[in-house]
């Protein structure tokens, strides 16, 4: 796995081949019994996962994650509920998912032994920069800013000055001169009075066309 660190000092790793694990979705009616469905881990962090599975699931849903660590001999369960859920460009079935308790952190460590995890260092760059923030619907005199906290090839972290939604598409501009770039809303604190924002990029690809201007918010900040 790669460590996608943000400002939630913790480390997040990406998992290296396939990882399948057990996915169980806890029954909303005690009647009934629990869904198993096969899914495959794709990054980890102490507090929560993010994974490929057969059909999207509903934001909140309970379920159990069911990890398997051959270095230690063990398997166990940890519990944990639906954050968001989203359709790739791929066409697969990703959901991202809230540890509650955390994973302790030996276990993850033994994982990361296994060489089933790796961590990138240079994945996610420090920034200090203010950035325009367009919301779904807004009018063009409501202008809103944003601070650009970290980036990485895969999208930003910003601290905002208002609430926003797991899942919710906004816009982000770096200057006038260049085009808006669509993002996806996938994880949220709060942090005192502002909110830190992860956001996915909507198009992979725009980080070519950005990564030199971020670059240079790095070098002189």
């Amino acid at each position: 796995m790669s460590q996608a660190g943000t400002q939630r000092s913790q480390q997040r790793f990406e998992v290296v081949g396939d990882y399948a694990v057990a996915l169980i979705v806890e029954p909303e009616d005690m009647r009934e019994e629990a869904e198993t469905l096969q899914a495959t881990l794709l990054n980890l962090s102490i507090s929560g996962a993010k994974l490929v599975v057969p059909k999207l699931l509903q934001q909140n849903r309970s379920v159990r994650v069911h990890l398997v660590v051959d270095k230690l001999g063990v398997s166990f369960y940890l519990a944990a509920q639906i954050r968001w859920g989203t359709v790739d460009e791929r066409g697969r079935y990703l959901v991202g998912c809230s540890f509650s308790p955390n994973i302790p952190e030996g276990i993850l460590r033994h994982i990361a032994g296994e060489q089933r995890l790796e961590r990138r260092e240079r994945d996610r760059r420090p920034a200090s920069r203010k950035v325009e923030l367009v919301r779904p619907g807004a009018r063009f005199w409501n202008r809103e800013y944003a601070e650009l906290r970290n980036y990485a090839t895969g999208g930003f972290c910003l601290e905002l000055s208002r609430d926003v939604e797991l899942g919710d598409h906004l816009k982000v501009r770096l200057d006038k001169k260049r085009p808006e770039i669509g993002v996806i809303v996938r994880w949220a604190m709060q942090q005192d009075k502002q909110t830190l924002v992860g956001c996915e990029f909507v198009d992979p690809t725009c980080f070519a066309d950005i990564a030199a201007e971020l670059e240079a918010t790095v070098a002189s900040a």
